[in-house]
């Protein structure tokens, strides 16, 4: 085909396309082989102000849908609302009642803790007079290692008289006064034939004094050296301090 027919042929499609987009003439309905907007039978408006009246309408009932989705919205919202204020409502009740109760809460533990810091201060009072008294009751205490199992204990308030003696030569016999003196038991980590301590008690505080100068400063005599080369004497323990026993200078070698 020559560019004149094609040319031919795309104005006449064109002309057909314009013809069948062109509105109705008067009274002339659409043609048969195009469906209708609104139905295959309706017959559009030909004239204008039946437009006019349509687009009327059409704006009335749009605007009542738009008044009545509004007025729908409206209601929702203030129901919502209503019942979002009831519930607002009811948890600032419960809040309060919360609240109340912590502030409650709150005075019953400071008065439970200004209890706990009173009964604390009393209990460290109490504390500190039992580890006096535990410290006087023991002020008066000495401990021996290393006096022989040989040495019975019905013997050994003698072997200790004797030993002050030697050391306190000025001291009367009527003053070397023993309350008791006993073995303690033997630690498991120790062999048996590792003499056991002996705890000893002055009855007079002065005169345990003297007895242990005298054991800083001289020497014990040779019967005692030969019998227990590793005689030592230590100190009752304090209960403020260390739970250990002082040990006092061995009477045989005071350097060491």
């Amino acid at each position: 085909m020559s560019q004149r027919g094609k040319n031919k042929t795309l104005r006449t499609e064109k002309a057909s396309f314009f013809l069948a987009r062109a509105p109705p003439g008067k009274g002339r309905p659409y043609p048969r082989w195009r469906r209708a907007p609104l139905g295959r039978n309706h017959i559009l408006p030909s004239t204008f102000p039946e437009l006019t009246l349509m687009a009327t309408g059409m704006r009335t009932l749009m605007a009542e849908l738009s008044d009545k989705l509004q007025a729908s919205i409206t209601a929702q919202i203030h129901t919502l609302t209503m019942d979002l204020r009831k519930e607002l409502l009811e948890i600032g009740s419960r809040t309060a009642h919360v609240e109340k109760s912590l502030d409650d809460f709150a005075v019953a533990h400071n008065s439970l803790a200004d209890k706990l810091q009173e009964l604390e201060t009393s209990l460290e009072a109490q504390k500190r007079k039992v580890a006096d008294q535990e410290d006087r009751s023991r002020r008066n205490n000495l401990r021996f290692r290393g006096i022989l199992e040989s040495v019975q204990n019905t013997e050994l308030n003698k072997y200790l008289t004797d030993l002050f003696q030697e050391l306190t030569p000025s001291m009367h016999p009527d003053l070397l006064v023993i309350n008791r003196a006993h073995r303690l038991c033997r630690p498991n980590h120790l062999p048996t034939t590792t003499a056991r301590d002996v705890i000893a008690r002055i009855h007079f505080y002065h005169v345990k004094e003297l007895i242990t100068k005298a054991c800083r400063n001289a020497a014990l005599p040779e019967p005692y050296i030969s019998a227990s080369k590793s005689l030592r004497i230590y100190l009752p323990p304090c209960c403020n301090s260390e739970k250990r026993w002082p040990e006092l200078l061995p009477p045989s070698n005071p350097t060491t």
